[in-house]
């Protein structure tokens, strides 16, 4: 069996097309609430999985975000970000990128802990072997940074890809 990622030189948008709406006739696009936002993250992530993953991990993984989980660190990185009034479309891929790197470690801590049910329903590595866990969690520790990449805002590009590295090395560290 092969897996392929897609090279990271396919033209990608980190911020859906629904969020990077054409100016509106005042000239202003209007400003994001933090619901229409998480919506937005939520699509950036199931794109990031549907571009950069395929074939049989790529179902294994998008089996995995498909169950219905809390989705906590998108409202989070959003309220955050409204906190500190970073326009939510700005935040949109860092809300992304905190959801793929959670899943990674949840991927990764049922194999370890040996937990084999999350969100009601077999754990990645019960249903599809340690092998294949290891590969999704992998991939979805991969994932956030491609998310962060593809951001129109340079700050996303830059300063949050180095924190969100630094925080995916502290988090495996323990």
């Amino acid at each position: 069996m092969s897996v392929t990622i897609r090279s990271p030189r396919e033209p990608r948008l980190a911020v859906p097309a629904r969020a990077r709406r054409p100016l509106h006739p005042a000239g202003a696009v209007p400003a994001l609430g933090i619901e229409t936002a998480a919506q937005f993250a939520r699509e950036a992530v199931r794109e990031a999985v549907a571009r950069h993953v395929d074939g049989t991990l790529g179902a294994i993984v998008g089996e995995h975000m498909d169950r219905d989980g809390k989705q906590v660190r998108i409202e989070l990185a959003l309220r955050c970000a409204s906190l500190m009034r970073v326009p939510l479309r700005n935040a949109v891929p860092l809300a992304a990128a905190a959801e793929l790197l959670h899943n990674a470690t949840l991927v990764h801590d049922d194999l370890q802990d040996g937990d084999r049910v999350r969100r009601g329903a077999p754990t990645v590595w019960v249903r599809h072997g340690m092998a294949q866990a290891i590969n999704a969690g992998d991939v979805l520790l991969m994932l956030p940074f491609l998310v962060l990449a593809e951001s129109p805002d340079a700050a996303a590009r830059n300063g949050l890809t180095a924190m969100v590295a630094a925080r995916a090395a502290a988090t495996a560290c323990g």
